[in-house]
C-alpha cells in the first residue's frame, strides 16, 4: 500500500480497519487477545486533527488524539483549539497527552512531567485525561517501561513491542505501523497485515493528510499557509489598524504556497 495521504484514501483505510473487527480503545485492548488501536499524535495542526476526526465520525470510528502542551506550532489552550478538542471529545474520541521531552531525559523527571502535564490538560479542558504518548521517544527515558498510576502509556508493553534492533525476523507481540516522515514505517496497513496480526497499533499523523495529494514540500507549504492565515486572523481581530494591510499579507501567503 503506497503512502498517498488524501482524505479519500484515509476513508479507505478506515474501511480496512473496521473490516478487521478488532478496532477498539486502548482500555478495551488491555484485556483482549486480538485488537487494533488507532492513534493520532498532533504535531503541528489541531485543525487537521479536527478534520480527520470528522471523517472518523462519518465512518463510525473512534480513536485517540494525543495533543502537546509544550509546542511552538500551536497552543492547545487557545479558545479555538480548546473548542475543537472538546468537540472531538463530545463525539466519542479520546484526548490524551503527547508528551514532549523537556530539559531532562532522566526517567524520574520524565515521569513527573507526564503526570503534571496530564493534570494540566485535564484541568484546562475539564475532561478526563488518562493516557499519553511520547513525542520522539528515546531509549534513555525507558518510555516503553514507564507505568504511572491511572495513566495509560501508548508505548507500554501491552500496546507496543520495544526492540533495540528491528528487522523482518524480530518477534513482535504487537505489530506497530506509523506514517512518520510522510511514509509508512514498519510495514503497511494493508488488509492482509491488519487482519493477520493479532495485535496492532496504528499511528496516523493528521498533519500529513489533506483533501488533495500533497508531496512532502507541498504539505509543509500548506501547513505554513494555514498557520499564517490563522495568525493574520488573530492580528486582525486584535488590531483595528491592521485591516488596510491584510489583503497584502494574504496575497503574499498565497503566493508562497503556490495557490
Amino acid at each position: 500500500m503506497d503512502f498517498i495521504p488524501t482524505y479519500d484514501n484515509y476513508r479507505q483505510l478506515l474501511s480496512i480497519v473496521k473490516d478487521t473487527g478488532k478496532l477498539c480503545d486502548y482500555r478495551e485492548a488491555e484485556s483482549r487477545s486480538l485488537f487494533l488501536v488507532l492513534r493520532h499524535d498532533i504535531e503541528f495542526s489541531i485543525e487537521r486533527a479536527m478534520e480527520m476526526s470528522r471523517i472518523e465520525t462519518e465512518m463510525g470510528v473512534q480513536s485517540t488524539y494525543f495533543v502537546q502542551v509544550r509546542n511552538n506550532a500551536y497552543n492547545a489552550f487557545s479558545m479555538q483549539n480548546t473548542a475543537m478538542l472538546l468537540d472531538m471529545h463530545r463525539r466519542g474520541h479520546k484526548i490524551g497527552l503527547h508528551y514532549h521531552i523537556g530539559a531532562s531525559s532522566e526517567s524520574k523527571t520524565v515521569a513527573r512531567e507526564i503526570r503534571e502535564q496530564c493534570q494540566l490538560l485535564q484541568k484546562m479542558l475539564q475532561i478526563p485525561i488518562d493516557r499519553y504518548s511520547m513525542h520522539r521517544p528515546i531509549p534513555e527515558t525507558k518510555y516503553y517501561e514507564t507505568e504511572l498510576p491511572g495513566l495509560l502509556n501508548a508505548y507500554g508493553s501491552k500496546f507496543f513491542t520495544f526492540a533495540e534492533l528491528l528487522d523482518d525476523k524480530t518477534a513482535l507481540q504487537v505489530k506497530y505501523i506509523s506514517d512518520a516522515k510522510h511514509q509508512w514505517n514498519y510495514g503497511t496497513p494493508d488488509p492482509e497485515t491488519l487482519r493477520n496480526a493479532p495485535k496492532v497499533q496504528l499511528l496516523v499523523h493528521p498533519d500529513f493528510w489533506s483533501e488533495k495529494t500533497p508531496g512532502q514540500k507541498e504539505n509543509f507549504q500548506s501547513l505554513i499557509r494555514e498557520h499564517t492565515l490563522t495568525f493574520i486572523d488573530t492580528i486582525d481581530n486584535e488590531c483595528r489598524h491592521f485591516s488596510p494591510y491584510r489583503q497584502e499579507f494574504e496575497n503574499t501567503v498565497s503566493s508562497f504556497s503556490g495557490r
